[in-house]
């Protein structure tokens, strides 16, 4: 019922998300309203996409999260989603990981990109990336190498997914 009632509101949080005037404070709870609410009524997913890129990286950021919360719905989000990974912004680059896994969850094209992202700096987009293929099981055994070398990652946490990926995907020494 709350989500409901929430829709009602939608048309507004959009206006807001897309209002450049208004500060990035405000935006960003309502790029975040939008998520939560789940719609792509009243063209969600278009202002979601205008405002992943913005030059307010935790605005990006949030557009990024609430495209993965409209998941499947969002679908057309993917590339951008994936060029997301590039971003100068470790935040953005982390959650755009985790917001393609919801939006293109089992894709080949996704897991070249994802393959790229086990390269970050940052581990937890590398351990992102490293779960994400996971998810993607057969579609993923183009990054059979990459994540055996990412099993060999400096940080636990990344050397952990990796491993349990291979574990998922066909003919990596996991699953079958």
């Amino acid at each position: 019922e709350g989500r409901l009632a929430a829709r009602a509101i939608l048309p507004a949080l959009i206006e807001t998300a897309r209002d450049e005037r208004e500060g990035p404070e405000i935006r960003r709870c309502a790029v975040s309203a939008i998520g939560w609410i789940g719609s792509t009524e009243h063209d969600a997913v278009a202002v979601l996409l205008g405002v992943l890129h913005d030059p307010t990286p935790r605005l990006r950021a949030y557009a990024a999260w609430a495209l993965g919360a409209l998941g499947r719905a969002a679908a057309q989000a993917a590339p951008d989603l994936r060029r997301a990974l590039e971003d100068p912004e470790r935040e953005v680059r982390k959650v755009a990981v985790q917001a393609l896994e919801k939006v293109e969850p089992a894709s080949v094209a996704g897991a070249a990109r994802l393959i790229g992202a086990l390269c970050d700096p940052d581990p937890a987009v590398r351990r992102g990336a490293a779960e994400a293929l996971g998810q993607l099981g057969a579609d993923a055994r183009v990054a059979l190498p990459a994540l055996r070398d990412a099993a060999a990652d400096e940080d636990p946490g990344v050397q952990a997914a990796a491993r349990a990926a291979l574990e998922r995907i066909p003919s990596a020494g996991g699953a079958k």
